[in-house]
Order: structure tokens, then sequence, then C-alpha cells
């Protein structure tokens, strides 16, 4: 999975002050926004963002409750058209009723602009599925994941730490004050105590499968 654009070659020459005509150092720049972009969600265990797919496959054995009622969705989740279930792997899979479903927490219950994270059956449901069964690769959602947009201030802080590793860089650290075996910047080297603590905000605080 290719991450996502946390910050761009073209923001951070703007911020940097380098034209946007000036492509000398272009090649070594998109290193480091590279490097970083997946660093983020390599720390974060999850995209931060608006994610692609409109359909998502998970394993009730890893993401589901014990009690099968409710579905954890790392990625987050803003708003679901579809739920299939089937009852175990390999199963013939069932259409949920949608109104027999509902995120959590609900909008009003979340930070601003943040997607839920779980899908929980109602304590009623209507339909012929009621839970999320057993088994692996057995339920199929499509919806709308992920954030609606990458957040500022995770935008910032990625285009920041291009910033630093590029004023190192400029400084005389050829080494990049540590790189991998590729050349790459170690990027934790740029981060910030205060950026960290921002970004642990976003991090996937219970372990399921993605």
């Amino acid at each position: 999975m290719t991450a996502l654009s946390y910050t761009t070659g073209t923001a951070v020459k703007a911020r940097l002050g380098i034209g946007s005509g000036d492509t000398t150092d272009d090649t070594l720049l998109g290193g480091y926004v590279n490097a970083t972009n997946e660093w983020i969600e390599q720390y974060c265990g999850r995209q931060v963002g608006p994610v692609t797919a409109g359909t998502a496959t998970f394993d009730a054995t890893y993401d589901a409750s014990p009690s099968g009622r409710t579905l954890y969705i790392p990625q987050g989740i803003r708003t679901f058209s579809a739920v299939t279930v089937a009852p175990s792997t390999g199963a013939t899979g069932v259409a949920a009723t949608t109104g027999d479903l509902v995120v959590l927490p609900r909008s009003h219950n979340r930070r601003p602009d943040w997607p839920g994270f779980e899908l929980e059956f109602i304590d009623a449901p209507t339909g012929a599925v009621a839970t999320f069964g057993t088994g692996y690769g057995n339920i199929t959602v499509v919806g709308a994941f992920g954030w609606a947009a990458i957040p500022y201030k995770v935008a910032e802080i990625a285009e920041a730490i291009v910033v630093r590793i590029w004023h190192a860089r400029m400084s005389g650290q050829t080494d990049i004050v540590g790189s991998d075996e590729t050349g790459a910047p170690i990027v934790t080297r740029f981060v910030s105590p205060e950026d960290r603590n921002i970004l642990r905000d976003y991090r996937v605080h219970r372990l399921v499968a993605a």
C-alpha cells in the first residue's frame, strides 16, 4: 500500500523558499518526502487520511469482538452502504440489514473531523445477520474509510520533519545524521517530542489487523 502524501516536494520547497522552477534538488527532496510519509504511517499503524478502497475485507477472528457484535476498523470509517457476512471461512456471505448496524462512536462523540472505529449490531436486529460470524476473510464492508482529509496537524508535522532533514543535510551533515543501508534518512532522528506527542493521538491503540 502506497503511503498517503502527508507532505509533498512542492509544499516543502515553498516553505524552504526554493522556487518552483528550481529542480536541482528535486530527487533528493523527493526521497526525504517519501521517507517521511512512510514513517508517519509506520508510526501511526494506519493511514491517517482518506482510504481509497471503497470495499474492505475483515477477519472475524482478529477484527471482531468475542461476542461477534462489534467489528473494529483501525483505519476508521465515516459511512457505509453495504455489509456482507459469511458465518465462517469460505461460507456464503449474507447481506446484513444496514439499519441493524451503527458506526461508533457516533459523530457527536468524536473529535472534530475524526471517523468512527467500530461497526456494531444494534441490540434488536431485524435482518438475517446479527453477528460478524467467525473465521477469516468472512466480512466485507462497502463504505468511506479513514479521515475525510489528511488532518492539518499531521500535514504540518510531515512538512516540518522534511525541512529539518533538509537543513541538516545543507549544514554539512552529509550522512543525514544517520541513514539506513539504502542511504535514506532515519526519520525518527528529526521528530520533535512535541510532534511525536501529537502523532501519538493518531496511533492504533487496539492491536487488531487492518
